[in-house]
């Protein structure tokens, strides 16, 4: 029932200390711009008013409004940012009124906004890859039953699909050599193991019923 708070811990082991505070939303998404001096996150400037995407300078504390959601027609909200590997450009998803999803890259030297991809009825997960040339996205509909991994070339072009499944996909993460990890919904919270690049099915890992 309160803003969400905003803590920094040392890996492996340390105290957490507070960096910041929402003003408005109970819960956020988070990313470091690769400098680790500057924290994106989601809040709300005030009750009532679309969330949007803030900047905290961790240096000294300084908020900055870095997305504007209410100024776009229909816009309801944006979320889950993500700074590019070479900390130029925010990667976003705004989401309007008629359940659409909008995933968008903002460059931030000069506030250029532009539109990767658009989708209506789907759940939307995004990430950057590694060399910061590739976004991957994971699209999953319970109504048009298209689960599938993506990835759309920043440079332009067209998409290339990675994965189709039939259960629903997840957040995203990308490690090195262009490998993406993704989440899936299995039935039972069934552990699975994928082997990349094979094309062969997830292979299900017992698990003593957990």
């Amino acid at each position: 029932g309160h803003p969400c708070r905003m803590l920094e811990i040392p890996v492996p082991a340390g105290q957490s200390r507070e960096v910041g505070r929402c003003r408005v939303s109970q819960w956020s998404s988070l990313s470091f711009d690769p400098s680790g001096r500057s924290l994106f996150y989601v809040d709300a400037p005030m009750r009532g008013a679309p969330e949007g995407i803030f900047r905290l300078d961790l240096d000294n504390g300084r908020v900055s409004a870095v997305t504007h959601p209410g100024r776009g027609r229909g816009s309801v909200s944006d979320g889950f940012p993500a700074v590019s590997p070479d900390g130029r450009e925010l990667l976003y998803s705004r989401t309007t009124e008629s359940i659409r999803v909008e995933v968008r890259v903002l460059a931030l030297a000069n506030g250029i906004d532009r539109l990767i991809a658009a989708f209506d009825g789907f759940d939307v997960f995004t990430a950057w890859s590694k060399d910061g040339q590739t976004i991957f996205l994971a699209r999953s509909s319970d109504t048009g039953g298209d689960k599938s991994l993506w990835a759309y070339p920043l440079s332009g072009g067209n998409p290339r699909r990675i994965l189709t499944t039939g259960d629903h996909i997840g957040r995203l993460s990308a490690g090195p050599n262009g490998l993406p990890a993704m989440e899936m919904s299995y039935p039972g919270g069934q552990l699975v193991a994928v082997t990349p690049h094979s094309g062969r099915p997830p292979k299900q890992i017992p698990s003593g019923g957990l």
